[in-house]
Parts: structure tokens; C-alpha cells; sequence
């Protein structure tokens, strides 16, 4: 469960002229007589001087027209965020976070107001329509239920509909300025096809990259941060988070992703260390010109060649809740017990008796691309003959789980290019180019002013 935690703005109280608070409380007291009968007995002067910080007031963090941000607006999104990734925001990153959390909201503002504007206004029936589908499919909770369960992580039901209310504004503003002009000839999408057919069988890698940039006089300083982005990964923290914060390219709007690249569209450093690597694997930090580089290898394959990672599974997941109080000596004899109940549910149609029997979850998928499984699970599983389970595993911080294979649909053929899959693909990154030319224009017409420094970092 992620820490909760409470940021509030430093709120500076008006002084009397250069006076210091003792000062200032001398200069009042000879007034604390002269009040209004009317208060009842309290000793309050005319004139009173607050001293130092109130942490219950708010000021705005950004006012976008007549809509104003503040630092609990923040504080909730921030929550909302983070809510089920693992690790923290580390202390020295945690201003920029929330100036890059601030400019996202301002950014929805300005869609919400736009499409206001434009009478394209978002009705409350669709998004919560939305809030009650995200609420079962994505929270497993029922929509009823939802402001308090997300009250325990910082955050509000409110929050959520605020950014599920933006992101419709902004689709429909999408559709109406950005969609109509975009235009991809079938010429264009024939001879990506053609370079596609040509390049079969060459290797393609998908991987997630953080790039530091260094000088010579800063470089073991850069060396050092890089080896301190490492181990917060491999002790949980989220590299497309990192890679958003820290990243020095253009790949970092993506989380670091690089999409599907050839060894030979690549910078040769690094074609020749992800040729190197498993799908999974953490490598870094791998010094380049310029600077040093942390690799995620997330995916690879061959271009038009048959892939047993292309399998769609049937899955069933097997959890049991882990009793509180366990420790490292007691565990293992639970989880000799799960193992053993395990063992005793004869194949994916004895899966009912079994969970009712040993007071077991299941939740069964029946399309699960293999591809899409982490790397640790997609070698096991493919390996598994119908029935059988992979190794537990921890789901969460409460429960361990198996994965049953209940079913397989091995790929026949390799797949050919697809004309309305390139084409689709083409449509989407133009839109996605032009919708932020988009935003661009929107932000420049848009009437925006700021708080302070203070009043971002500190909510």
C-alpha cells in the first residue's frame, strides 16, 4: 500500500513593517484591550499578527480561466497516479513530479473548457458510466464503494471522474479538429507492407531505454545517478516513471518505450547490447557518446516469422490469501499447504471443487496473448502441458497465486502484413503528432497563471 502522503503549502503571514514575531507581539498587546465587547471575553486585539504558518491553508497552485488548482488537487492526482505501482516517488524528485502532475491538470482544463466552449460538453451520465466500468474492471470494486477505497491511497472518487471527464472532452476535440485532416495514402501503407516483406526474418527489438547525458567533467557524477536509477528498478520501482522523469531523448513522452526497431535503424552501441540480451533483462548503465543509457529489453522477435510467444492462452489463476503474522520461518510451511491443494485439483474442470474445498480464489481469461505475460511466466507457461501449473508466486502484498493452462491456440503461419492494421497504425501516430500541435495552439490562447514554487511543492 502506498504511503500516504500529506503536502501542504507554506502560507506566509503579513508582518508589521521589519518587526520580529516577539516585536510584533509587543506592539499588539497594548491593544488586546481595546476590543469589541461582542467577543465574549476573548482576548483578541484589534490588529491581531499571525505569526509564522497556517499547514490548513490552501492557495492556488494555477488558475486555468476560472477553474483553480490546488496543491490538494495535486496531492490527489499524484495518489491517484501511483495508486498500484510499486515503490515511491524518491524525496529529490518529488517537485518536479508535481509540476509535471500541475501541467496535466492545467493541460485537462484547458480540454474540458475547450470543448465547453465549443458545445462538446462531456455528459455526467457517460462519465459515470466510465467511473462504474473502471471501478469493476480496474479496481475490482463496486462503483459504490469507490471514494472510500480510494480515500485509504490519498486520493478521491472525485479526482477520478475529473481526469475520466477530461480524457472524453479530449477524444471529442480529437474527432472534431484533429481526426478530419488526418489523410494516409494506400501507396504509403503498400510500401511499408513492401519493407516489411523485405526485412523477414531480420530481428526486431522493443525496449525501454533512460538516457543521462554527460560531459567529460560530469560524468562520474551522471555514472553515479545512473548505477542509483538501476537499483531502484531492480528494487521495484517503475521504469517508464523513471524514464518520463529523468530521460534525456524524445522517447521519454513514452516512458522510454522505442517501439519495434530493427538492429539496423539502431544506434550501433546499442543494437549490439540488446542483441545480448534476454526479454526482461536490465542492463546499464552502457556508456554512449554523450552519455550513459539503462536498457530494458521488453520484448524481440523476427519480422513475419512464426513465434511461440504468439499463442493465445487460456489461464486460470489460483490465489490463496496469505494469513496475517506469517514470517520467513512459519511461510514455508504455508506454502507447502497451497502447493499441496494445489496438487490435489485434477486439471482446469476440477478447478470449482478445488476452490471451495481449500478456500481458494479463481479467476479465469481465456485470451491471454503470451507475448503480453512478464518474461519470468511466458517460457514456463509455453512449456506446460494442459492442467499444469507454473511455480507460486506472490500476487500483491496478500495473496500467492499459480497460473493453470487450461488452453492453447498455437499461431499456424506467420502473420502477413495486415492492410487495415498498417494503416490504422500510420492514422494513430499522425493523430497523435497533430493532436499535440493541438494542445500546443490550445495552451497558447489559454488564460493561465501560476502560484509560486511554494505552493506546487508544497500542496
Amino acid at each position: 500500500m502506498m504511503k500516504q502522503r500529506t503536502l501542504r503549502p507554506l502560507i506566509r503571514a503579513a508582518a508589521l513593517g521589519a518587526l520580529t514575531p516577539l516585536a510584533a507581539m509587543a506592539a499588539t498587546v497594548s491593544a488586546a484591550h481595546a476590543q469589541d465587547a461582542t467577543l465574549g471575553g476573548l482576548d483578541i486585539p484589534d490588529n491581531p499578527t499571525l505569526m509564522g504558518e497556517n499547514p490548513d491553508l490552501r492557495l492556488a497552485s494555477a488558475k486555468v480561466g476560472g477553474a483553480v488548482i490546488t496543491g490538494t488537487d495535486i496531492d490527489r492526482r499524484l495518489a491517484l497516479e501511483l495508486l498500484g505501482r510499486e515503490g515511491e516517488v524518491p524525496p529529490e524528485e518529488m517537485a518536479q513530479v508535481r509540476v509535471a502532475i500541475r501541467n496535466r491538470l492545467i493541460d485537462e482544463w484547458i480540454q474540458i473548457q475547450k470543448a465547453v466552449e465549443d458545445d462538446m460538453a462531456v455528459e455526467d451520465a457517460q462519465v459515470i458510466q466510465m467511473f462504474n466500468r473502471a471501478a469493476q474492471q480496474n479496481f475490482g470494486q463496486k462503483p459504490e464503494e469507490m471514494d472510500a477505497f480510494l480515500r485509504q491511497y490519498g486520493t478521491t472518487a472525485e479526482t477520478l471522474l475529473f481526469k475520466i471527464r477530461a480524457e472524453l472532452a479530449w477524444q471529442r476535440l480529437q474527432s472534431r479538429y484533429v481526426a478530419p485532416f488526418v489523410n494516409v495514402s494506400e501507396e504509403e501503407v503498400r510500401e511499408i507492407i513492401a519493407r516489411q516483406e523485405a526485412a523477414k526474418g531480420q530481428e526486431e527489438f522493443f525496449y525501454g531505454e533512460i538516457a543521462l547525458s554527460s560531459t567529460p567533467e560530469t560524468r562520474d557524477q551522471v555514472y553515479q545517478t545512473a548505477m542509483q536509477i538501476v537499483e531502484a528498478i531492480k528494487q521495484g520501482a517503475d521504469f517508464r516513471a523513471i524514464a518520463a522523469r529523468r530521460s534525456q531523448i524524445s522517447t521519454a513522452a513514452k516512458g522510454g518505450d522505442s517501439g519495434w526497431l530493427r538492429a539496423d535503424r539502431l544506434d550501433p552501441a546499442i543494437a549490439e547490447t540488446v542483441r545480448s540480451m534476454q526479454v526482461g533483462q536490465l542492463v546499464g548503465p552502457v556508456e554512449m557518446p554523450g552519455g550513459f543509457s539503462i536498457i530494458l529489453l521488453r520484448d524481440k522477435r523476427r519480422v513475419l516469422t512464426t513465434d511461440p510467444r504468439d499463442a493465445v492462452l487460456s489461464l486460470a489463476q489460483i490465489s490463496a490469501p496469505i494469513p496475517p503474522g506469517l514470517n520467513e520461518e512459519t511461510f514455508p510451511a504455508f506454502q507447502e499447504r497451497y502447493v499441496g491443494a494445489i496438487r490435489s485439483i485434477r486439471g482446469c474442470g476440477d478447478l470449482d471443487r478445488g476452490a471451495s474445498e481449500y478456500g481458494l480464489t479463481v479467476v479465469r481469461n481465456q485470451e491471454v496473448p503470451a507475448r503480453n505475460l512478464p518474461g519470468q511466466l511466458q517460457g514456463e507457461l509455453l512449456s506446460l502441458s494442459l492442467g499444469q501449473t507454473t511455480r507460486p508466486f506472490p500476487a500483491g502484498d496478500s495473496s500467492i497465486s499459480v497460473l493453470m493452462l487450461c488452453g492453447r491456440d498455437d499461431p499456424q503461419v506467420a502473420a502477413s502484413p495486415d492492410f487495415e492494421q498498417v494503416l490504422t497504425s500510420l492514422e494513430d501516430e499522425r493523430i497523435g503528432k497533430r493532436a499535440q500541435a493541438f494542445l500546443r495552439d490550445l495552451r497558447r490562447d489559454a488564460i493561465v497563471t501560476y502560484g509560486s514554487s511554494t505552493d506546487v511543492t508544497g500542496g
